[in-house]
Order: structure tokens, then C-alpha cells, then sequence
């Protein structure tokens, strides 16, 4: 007859802590790839414009920044901090930032590509304007009206990407032997980066040649380039505004 050994409270603790330090010793073993401290601090700013967004939304009849309450562009003013209408990055920044739903501080990627940039001062009046040089993240365009329906925060379009790591290239190509390629802020000379989609989720992105998404009730795009413009139907992620 075989008895079941049973384990003291001294030898079970022994063996938890024994299984923690091997576990800690595992993830420290070289060659072993880090989690990326910068990494997660950028996505979570990125999540940060993304709830910003949701939450004007929630006062605006569910329309994001940059839209008014009839779903209009809102135009250059007092609203904008004179940054710019509604179709700006610039605008659309200030508005979130004038309701208190996100700090300046918050659109600065913690990433060492981004230390030249700086959070947007409002100075002693309140009314210095928003710059490209106040954000670290692109934002979806809404100049046409299938862009612009994924600005309602009622959509939960998990292939329509609303947020994602600014384009440090000098432009949109992804050949880096020209000088006219996309660049990403993590250190790489071609884009890679993080983005936040319409439903909330986050993902990281190897390439800015994105398989599929989908705006609005337009047919799915395959293989979208999202810094180009290729059609009003597919992604078109701006960083500095077109000018």
C-alpha cells in the first residue's frame, strides 16, 4: 500500500522561491530580449489619446476632436486655440488638451529619438498655438467622409487605425536606399512602430504596409501603405498637416 508523501509549509515556501529565482535567471539569460520599458510608455500615451478621444466624444454626440456635434469640421478659432481647423493634427491636439482629457506632456513619445520635442506651453495668455513640434504620434486623416466616420466614438472598427508612431522619414517610400523612405522613432532606419486601432486594441507593426483595414463601409483594403493617401478609403496617417 503506497502512501502519498505530504509536503511541509518550510519545503513548499523553499520551493517557490528556488522556482522564482530560476524564473528570474531565465529571463536574464543573454541573447533573452527584454520587454521595452520606453516601449510600453509610448504605447500607453498612444492609449491615452485614443480614451481622450472617446471621452470628448462621450459630451460631443459621440463625434471625436476635431468634429463638432453636428459631425462638421470645426473651424479655426477660440475652439482650435487658433492651431488650426479640425482637419489639422494641430487643432485637434488643442481641442483635447483645452478639455483637460490630455496633458501635452502625454503626446511626447519617452522614446530618445523624441527628446528634441516638447510639450505645448499655452503661455501667460493661454494662447500660444499648437505645433508639429508639440506631438510624437500621427492620427488618422479625416478629409473624407469614410476617414471620418471612424471619428465616431460609437465605432469599434477593430481595422481602421486611429493612432500610431509619427513618420521621422523625410517621406513615404520603403526602399532605404532613397532618401524619400519612412523612418520610425525606435531607432531603425526604416518605420516600424505602435499604433492604436478604432476598437482600442494596440499592435505593434513591422512595417508601415498594413495587410488589411477598413474605413467607414468602404471595401477592406489589402497591403495599405498608411502614410499614403492611395484612395479616400483606406488609411492616411498624418503627422505634419498637409499643407
Amino acid at each position: 500500500m503506497s502512501m502519498s508523501r505530504r509536503w511541509s509549509v518550510s519545503e513548499v515556501g523553499t520551493i517557490i522561491v528556488l522556482l522564482v529565482v530560476l524564473s528570474v535567471a531565465f529571463a536574464l539569460l543573454p541573447g533573452r530580449r527584454q520587454p521595452d520599458v520606453r516601449r510600453l510608455k509610448n504605447n500607453a500615451r498612444m492609449r491615452s489619446i485614443h480614451q481622450a478621444m472617446v471621452g470628448y466624444g462621450a459630451g460631443n454626440r459621440d463625434f471625436s476632436p476635431g468634429l463638432d456635434s453636428r459631425g462638421q469640421v470645426v473651424p479655426d478659432g477660440e475652439d482650435t486655440n487658433f492651431s488650426g481647423d479640425g482637419l489639422t493634427l494641430e487643432g485637434r491636439f488643442a481641442i483635447m488638451f483645452k478639455s483637460k482629457l490630455l496633458s501635452p506632456e502625454s503626446v511626447i513619445s519617452p522614446l530618445k529619438t523624441e527628446r528634441g520635442r516638447r510639450p505645448w506651453d499655452p503661455g501667460d495668455d493661454g494662447a500660444t498655438p499648437v505645433t508639429d513640434e508639440n506631438y510624437s504620434y500621427a492620427l488618422l486623416a479625416i478629409d473624407s467622409s469614410t476617414r471620418r466616420a471612424e471619428w465616431d466614438s460609437e465605432r469599434l472598427n477593430n481595422r481602421a487605425l486611429l493612432v500610431c508612431d509619427r513618420n521621422t522619414g523625410a517621406g513615404t517610400g520603403t526602399d532605404p536606399s532613397k532618401p524619400d523612405h519612412a523612418a520610425s522613432l525606435h531607432d531603425r532606419k526604416l518605420w516600424q512602430g505602435s499604433t492604436v486601432w478604432n476598437d482600442g486594441h494596440t499592435e505593434y507593426l513591422d512595417s508601415q504596409i498594413v495587410p488589411q483595414t477598413q474605413y467607414g463601409d468602404a471595401a477592406p483594403n489589402t497591403d495599405d501603405s498608411i502614410f499614403e493617401a492611395a484612395g479616400p478609403n483606406d488609411a492616411w496617417m498624418i503627422h505634419e498637416t498637409p499643407r
